[in-house]
């Protein structure tokens, strides 16, 4: 049989068909999944403001009112975080699904605050808000460290949201204490550390600083920023970590004095999410986000970034033999016509 019978007995159709019945094949195994991120139930709420900011008056019994979709008998808190204040409250949505909180606010010093609404970790709905005098006012002769220990107890922020390998800012009131102790973790989430801040300007308030990226490690896991000065806190006790600190809800307690063996003063969360950046040292020291918790919370505190970057890689290769197989083909024929 010649060449060129050879060439007319295999047809260039019947090659590309088959070809293109094993490319199609491959691009059915090389379908992409979605990306897996944080599911919602569509829930939302609204906070009733005087316009564009809440306005609460110097006075006891000042109520927050809002609505939700949220379910009757959901239980929601409300964070109010001013300058020189700290203020949690719970509301639980009624038959109408509205919800209202109240605050005293006779205590505080007049100007702007922030109010968060959430249900667990999920900040549903946020304002702006500032504390006037539409009545008969005492105005404070004292000065702003005189009226920052108004507050007898310590408090903590109650919802700190960061992402993986940044730094957690968690804002504490010292009440009437010169030392507090604070615990972030616990046995739920196999990891817990424990250190103790002082007062050292005198003006009843500091920020603790939980670098994510340290925790486990023999690096400085816990910091103080106060009057402008930020210190290394030396942790008194640290649960060591093998792998990255895991996105989770971390329990954060405040303690007054120098240890945590005390009674419970206050209680907040840090809730830790996923870095799906993939480039942690650009990311903002302080920098927080807010939202739902994530995906990829196993106990390794891996996440789906590297599985990402294998599939991406897989691809190039099927990718690559794919030209290949072309090339194949190609010098196949072309043996048939020489």
């Amino acid at each position: 049989m010649s060449p060129s019978e050879l060439t007319s007995d295999v047809p260039l159709s019947a090659v590309l068909l088959a070809f293109l019945t094993v490319t199609s094949g491959v691009a059915v195994t090389l379908a992409v999944p979605k990306a897996a991120g944080g599911t919602t139930d569509g829930a939302d709420a609204t906070i009733f403001t005087d316009g564009e900011t809440l306005t609460l008056d110097q006075a006891p019994d000042q109520t927050i009112r809002g609505k939700t979709t949220l379910d009757p008998g959901t239980t929601l808190s409300i964070n109010l975080k001013g300058e020189t204040f700290l203020k949690t409250n719970r509301a639980t949505v009624t038959a109408n699904r509205t919800f209202n909180a109240s605050f005293d606010m006779s205590d505080v010093d007049r100007g702007t605050f922030e109010v968060r609404v959430y249900r667990n970790e999920t900040v549903l709905a946020e304002a702006e808000g500032r504390v006037v005098c539409s009545t008969d006012c005492t105005t404070p002769t004292t000065s702003t460290d005189e009226s920052t220990q108004s507050v007898d107890s310590p408090a903590v922020q109650a919802v700190t949201e960061v992402t993986q390998n940044r730094t957690a800012s968690i804002k504490v009131l010292f009440g009437q204490a010169e030392t507090v102790s604070v615990s972030i973790g616990g046995p739920n989430v196999n990891y817990v550390v424990n250190g103790t801040v002082r007062d050292r300007d005198g003006d009843g308030s500091a920020t603790i600083l939980f670098h994510t990226d340290h925790a486990g490690t023999d690096a400085p896991t816990l910091g103080v920023v106060d009057n402008g000065t930020t210190r290394v806190v030396e942790a008194s006790s640290e649960t060591s970590l093998d792998a990255p600190l895991a996105p989770a809800s971390y329990n954060v307690r405040l303690y007054a004095g120098p240890t945590t063996d005390g009674e419970l003063e206050a209680k907040g969360r840090v809730v830790v999410y996923t870095d799906t950046s993939g480039a942690p040292n650009e990311a903002s020291a302080t920098a927080t986000t807010v939202g739902t918790v994530a995906g990829g919370t196993d106990a390794t505190g891996s996440t789906p970034d590297g599985s990402g970057d294998r599939l991406l890689g897989s691809v190039g290769l099927i990718a690559t033999g794919g030209l290949l197989a072309v090339l194949g083909i190609g010098v196949v024929l072309g043996l048939f016509r020489n």
